[in-house]
Protein backbone atom coordinates (compact mmCIF):
# COMPACT_ATOMS: atom_id res chain seq x y z
CA UNK A 1 0.00 0.00 0.00
CA UNK A 2 1.48 3.00 -0.96
CA UNK A 3 -1.36 5.61 -1.78
CA UNK A 4 -2.30 7.56 1.63
CA UNK A 5 -4.59 10.46 1.72
CA UNK A 6 -3.21 12.47 4.76
CA UNK A 7 -4.86 15.68 5.59
CA UNK A 8 -3.27 18.34 5.68
CA UNK A 9 -1.05 16.36 3.07
CA UNK A 10 2.63 16.52 4.78
CA UNK A 11 5.31 19.00 3.48
CA UNK A 12 7.79 16.19 3.00
CA UNK A 13 6.94 12.28 2.58
CA UNK A 14 9.09 8.97 1.27
CA UNK A 15 7.76 6.19 1.08
CA UNK A 16 9.71 2.97 1.47
CA UNK A 17 10.28 -0.62 0.75
CA UNK A 18 8.72 -2.48 2.89
CA UNK A 19 5.52 -3.32 5.68
CA UNK A 20 5.45 -2.60 9.43
CA UNK A 21 3.31 -5.04 11.04
CA UNK A 22 1.64 -4.03 14.01
CA UNK A 23 1.65 -7.06 16.31
CA UNK A 24 0.70 -8.02 20.10
CA UNK A 25 2.45 -7.46 23.17
CA UNK A 26 4.70 -4.00 22.69
CA UNK A 27 4.51 -0.42 24.30
CA UNK A 28 4.73 3.06 23.58
CA UNK A 29 7.54 4.76 24.95
CA UNK A 30 7.44 8.28 26.07
CA UNK A 31 10.62 9.63 25.70
CA UNK A 32 12.06 13.47 26.61
CA UNK A 33 12.18 15.40 29.59
CA UNK A 34 8.76 15.45 30.19
CA UNK A 35 7.32 12.39 29.15
CA UNK A 36 3.73 13.53 31.38
CA UNK A 37 3.59 15.71 28.58
CA UNK A 38 2.54 13.12 26.18
CA UNK A 39 0.23 11.39 28.00
CA UNK A 40 -3.24 12.57 26.66
CA UNK A 41 -1.30 12.39 23.21
CA UNK A 42 -0.08 8.84 23.67
CA UNK A 43 -3.67 7.51 25.43
CA UNK A 44 -5.09 8.87 21.99
CA UNK A 45 -3.01 6.69 19.79
CA UNK A 46 -3.35 3.72 22.10
CA UNK A 47 -6.91 3.56 21.61
CA UNK A 48 -6.50 4.09 17.54
CA UNK A 49 -4.24 1.11 18.02
CA UNK A 50 -7.38 -0.72 19.53
CA UNK A 51 -9.65 0.59 17.08
CA UNK A 52 -7.90 0.14 14.03
CA UNK A 53 -5.16 -2.42 14.60
CA UNK A 54 -6.84 -4.21 17.72
CA UNK A 55 -4.02 -4.42 19.70
CA UNK A 56 -3.83 -2.96 23.16
CA UNK A 57 0.17 -1.51 23.68
CA UNK A 58 0.66 -0.26 27.51
CA UNK A 59 2.52 3.05 27.86
CA UNK A 60 5.76 3.41 29.33
CA UNK A 61 8.22 5.79 30.57
CA UNK A 62 11.45 3.62 30.05
CA UNK A 63 12.84 1.77 27.20
CA UNK A 64 13.61 -1.63 29.75
CA UNK A 65 12.18 -4.43 29.13
CA UNK A 66 12.38 -7.23 26.29
CA UNK A 67 14.51 -6.60 23.63
CA UNK A 68 11.64 -5.48 20.36
CA UNK A 69 9.03 -4.38 23.06
CA UNK A 70 8.81 -1.20 22.02
CA UNK A 71 6.24 -0.62 19.17
CA UNK A 72 5.95 2.94 18.72
CA UNK A 73 7.96 5.98 20.30
CA UNK A 74 6.74 9.20 21.28
CA UNK A 75 10.29 12.08 21.96
CA UNK A 76 10.13 15.32 22.79
CA UNK A 77 13.52 16.06 21.16
CA UNK A 78 15.26 19.17 21.21
CA UNK A 79 16.66 19.92 17.50
CA UNK A 80 14.02 17.00 16.32
CA UNK A 81 12.60 20.22 14.23
CA UNK A 82 13.58 23.98 13.21
CA UNK A 83 9.72 24.27 13.80
CA UNK A 84 7.26 24.13 16.69
CA UNK A 85 4.77 22.77 15.72
CA UNK A 86 6.58 20.38 13.13
CA UNK A 87 7.37 16.54 13.51
CA UNK A 88 9.08 13.98 11.80
CA UNK A 89 7.23 10.36 11.74
CA UNK A 90 9.45 7.10 10.78
CA UNK A 91 7.93 4.03 10.08
CA UNK A 92 10.38 1.21 9.27
CA UNK A 93 12.50 -1.20 10.83
CA UNK A 94 10.50 -3.13 13.41
CA UNK A 95 9.93 0.96 14.85
CA UNK A 96 7.39 3.77 14.41
CA UNK A 97 8.83 7.19 16.37
CA UNK A 98 7.28 10.32 15.91
CA UNK A 99 9.83 12.99 17.22
CA UNK A 100 9.61 16.79 18.13
CA UNK A 101 10.84 19.68 19.90
CA UNK A 102 7.75 20.15 21.92
CA UNK A 103 4.63 18.02 22.92
CA UNK A 104 2.23 19.69 20.59
CA UNK A 105 4.42 18.88 17.68
CA UNK A 106 4.40 14.90 18.65
CA UNK A 107 0.43 15.40 19.39
CA UNK A 108 0.70 16.57 15.29
CA UNK A 109 2.52 13.54 14.37
CA UNK A 110 0.54 11.06 16.04
CA UNK A 111 -2.36 12.59 14.39
CA UNK A 112 -1.25 12.01 11.24
CA UNK A 113 0.20 8.08 12.39
CA UNK A 114 -3.34 7.27 13.13
CA UNK A 115 -5.08 8.86 9.82
CA UNK A 116 -2.44 6.03 8.51
CA UNK A 117 -3.68 3.79 10.49
CA UNK A 118 -7.16 4.10 10.01
CA UNK A 119 -6.41 3.50 6.52
CA UNK A 120 -3.68 0.66 7.10
CA UNK A 121 -4.94 -1.23 9.91
CA UNK A 122 -2.17 -3.50 10.93
CA UNK A 123 -0.12 -3.37 7.60
CA UNK A 124 1.85 -0.08 7.77
CA UNK A 125 3.79 1.27 4.73
CA UNK A 126 7.48 1.77 5.46
CA UNK A 127 8.25 5.24 5.34
CA UNK A 128 9.52 8.86 6.29
CA UNK A 129 7.50 12.14 7.15
CA UNK A 130 8.65 15.65 8.09
CA UNK A 131 5.82 18.27 8.84
CA UNK A 132 5.02 21.60 10.02
CA UNK A 133 2.43 23.82 9.25
CA UNK A 134 2.86 27.55 7.87
CA UNK A 135 0.83 29.30 10.38
CA UNK A 136 0.81 28.61 14.44
CA UNK A 137 -2.83 29.36 14.43
CA UNK A 138 -5.26 27.37 11.94
CA UNK A 139 -8.90 27.80 12.88
CA UNK A 140 -12.51 27.29 11.69
CA UNK A 141 -15.24 29.70 12.78
CA UNK A 142 -18.65 28.09 13.48
CA UNK A 143 -22.25 30.32 12.99
CA UNK A 144 -24.39 28.02 15.77
CA UNK A 145 -26.82 31.18 15.97
CA UNK A 146 -29.02 29.40 12.36
CA UNK A 147 -30.52 26.29 11.82
CA UNK A 148 -29.59 23.51 14.68
CA UNK A 149 -27.73 24.59 17.28
CA UNK A 150 -25.09 21.82 17.73
CA UNK A 151 -25.20 20.00 21.54
CA UNK A 152 -22.08 19.68 24.05
CA UNK A 153 -21.14 16.08 22.44
CA UNK A 154 -21.20 17.62 18.51
CA UNK A 155 -18.92 20.26 19.43
CA UNK A 156 -16.40 17.63 21.20
CA UNK A 157 -16.77 15.28 18.47
CA UNK A 158 -16.42 18.13 15.70
CA UNK A 159 -13.17 19.48 18.26
CA UNK A 160 -11.45 15.87 18.07
CA UNK A 161 -11.78 16.06 14.13
CA UNK A 162 -10.21 18.98 13.43
CA UNK A 163 -7.62 18.45 15.77
CA UNK A 164 -6.69 15.28 14.25
CA UNK A 165 -6.93 17.60 10.82
CA UNK A 166 -3.89 20.03 13.04
CA UNK A 167 -6.56 22.86 13.14
CA UNK A 168 -6.17 24.08 16.63
CA UNK A 169 -8.70 27.03 17.11
CA UNK A 170 -12.28 27.02 17.18
CA UNK A 171 -14.25 30.12 17.44
CA UNK A 172 -18.35 30.06 18.14
CA UNK A 173 -20.45 32.88 16.22
CA UNK A 174 -23.97 33.31 17.92
CA UNK A 175 -26.53 35.53 18.00
CA UNK A 176 -29.54 34.91 19.36
CA UNK A 177 -29.29 31.43 21.34
CA UNK A 178 -29.15 32.75 24.72
CA UNK A 179 -32.11 32.09 27.45
CA UNK A 180 -33.04 35.04 27.67
CA UNK A 181 -35.53 35.63 30.62
CA UNK A 182 -37.56 38.38 28.64
CA UNK A 183 -37.85 36.43 25.67
CA UNK A 184 -38.46 33.24 25.66
CA UNK A 185 -39.81 32.25 22.01
CA UNK A 186 -36.08 33.03 21.27
CA UNK A 187 -34.35 30.28 22.97
CA UNK A 188 -37.30 27.79 23.64
CA UNK A 189 -36.54 24.15 22.81
CA UNK A 190 -32.46 25.00 22.27
CA UNK A 191 -29.77 23.86 24.03
CA UNK A 192 -27.59 25.67 26.25
CA UNK A 193 -25.11 26.78 23.18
Amino acid sequence: MTTLTLLPQPRQIAILEGIQAITTGRRILLQGDTPGALLFTAQRLQQALRVHAGVDWELTATDEGPLGAIGITLCIRPGASTYIQGYELSIKDEQIIVEAISAIGVFYGVCTLIQILEQAGRQLPCLNISDWPDFVARGVVLDISRDKVPTTETLHELIDMLASWKINQIQLYTEHTFAYQNHPDVWAKASPW
